[in-house]
């Protein structure tokens, strides 16, 4: 099953959204509003983030987008902002796709299908590790190393180590 976090400050808006995704049969890990929280939620391997870009004090979507860009983990843009210098920021993190507000239920199911179509072209390597399993996009692997009774997968950015033979 596909699972989600919706980043929304507008309680109606995300719980429109969580019905979508519900009837898409994609599991609605939790709905926050603010950075602080849907950072913490990255930790829980959702295979999409929904992100509002204008928040609650000011802060911004865009934080997150960039954060789960550099970590391979796809994300939407769901926002009413349509000033051209921040959907040149939002763009530049690479957001699976944008929605503009307000939407109809057939944009957001469009979106859904578009991203589909790109999880279910990525692969995975899962691994199990001291904080769960996680998932490690293979184009991301550098090489892996048998080590004893484990195995090192290294990434640019960090080494996995899993109980298990090469």
């Amino acid at each position: 099953m596909i699972k989600a976090v919706i980043v929304e400050d507008e309680l109606l808006v995300a719980n429109h959204i969580k019905i979508i995704l519900l009837k898409e049969d994609i599991e609605v890990i939790d709905i926050v509003d603010n950075v602080k929280e849907a950072e913490n939620l990255i930790s829980t391997n959702p295979d999409f983030f929904l992100l509002d870009i204008r928040l609650f004090e000011n802060s911004s979507g865009i934080e997150i987008g960039e954060k789960l860009n550099k970590l391979n983990i796809p994300f939407i843009y769901i926002t009413a902002n349509n000033e051209m210098s921040v959907i040149k920021k939002a763009v530049a993190t690479n957001p699976q796709t944008y929605i503009s507000k307000p939407f109809n239920e057939r944009d957001v199911l469009a979106a859904l299908e578009l991203l589909k179509i790109k999880l279910n072209n990525k692969r995975y390597l899962q691994i199990m590790t001291t904080k769960g399993k996680i998932n490690i996009p293979e184009q991301t692997i550098l090489y892996c190393e048998a080590n004893g009774s484990y195995v090192d997968v290294v990434t640019e950015n960090h080494k996995y180590t899993q109980r298990t033979t090469l």
